[in-house]
């Protein structure tokens, strides 16, 4: 009879028995920098990044925002928008 169940249940066990300090934490930096885009629209614009789910909200024409580099390509295919620089790290 296979024990699959019962290696599951002590490998979550350990998982939850895992101790992280505040502060310690390894956050991997960027691979590359995050991208500017200007809203040339008429109207106001609500963008949804494809990669981060995260809500980019451009109030009116001229507005400019920082977008995650990770949702910058799909960003080039919105109509009205306009890539103008990477940003520094």
């Amino acid at each position: 009879m296979c024990q699959c169940g019962s290696k599951r249940s002590e490998f979550v066990q350990s998982k939850k028995d895992t101790f992280f300090a505040p502060g310690h934490v390894n956050v991997p930096s960027k691979m590359w920098s995050d991208v500017s885009f200007r809203y040339k629209g008429k109207s106001s614009l609500t963008a949804v990044g494809s990669i981060t789910g995260r809500r980019y909200f451009f109030k009116k024409s001229g507005d400019i925002l920082i977008i995650d580099y990770r949702d910058a390509n799909g960003m080039r295919t919105i109509p009205n928008l306009e890539k103008i620089t990477s940003m520094t790290k």
